[in-house]
């Protein structure tokens, strides 16, 4: 799997890493946008986005470093990248109790002043999240 390091040293994060999840978001929330009568994807029918999200939550808890960043001690444009999308993909599907180093990882994320000042300012347009925006975080 291509890592994305220009020095060719194999990331914890590699790029591609997190496309299930994006797809999977997409598979479920860009169905809300589809005019009426307009048959759903075939993703969404099938439950495939949901598939997908599962699959990258249990590579993610089985590959998460034991730091606490996904690249170590450090907050890293890795864990910038992450966060919106384990920020959004939790809402569609809960990452739950069974992904506990996941759970721990977006939490901290959530809690990093940057993305805590982010979640905030997006607060007063929650409400134009395809499938409604839990009452958490």
């Amino acid at each position: 799997m291509d890592s994305g390091r220009r020095d060719g040293a194999a990331s914890p994060l590699p790029r591609p890493l997190l496309r299930p999840v994006r797809h999977g978001q997409h598979a479920k929330a860009g169905s809300r946008y589809d005019p009426p009568g307009r048959r759903q994807s075939r993703s969404v029918r099938s439950g495939e986005g949901a598939r997908d999200l599962h699959t990258a939550y249990d590579w993610l808890e089985a590959n998460l470093g034991e730091g606490p960043w996904a690249v170590g001690e450090s907050f890293t444009m890795a864990d910038c990248a992450a966060a919106p999308s384990l920020f959004y993909a939790d809402w569609i599907e809960e990452i739950g109790p069974d992904r506990p180093r996941l759970a721990a990882y977006r939490a901290r994320l959530l809690a990093h002043p940057i993305v805590a000042r982010a979640v905030d300012e997006g607060r007063p347009y929650r409400h134009y999240f395809p499938l409604g925006a839990p009452d958490r975080d």
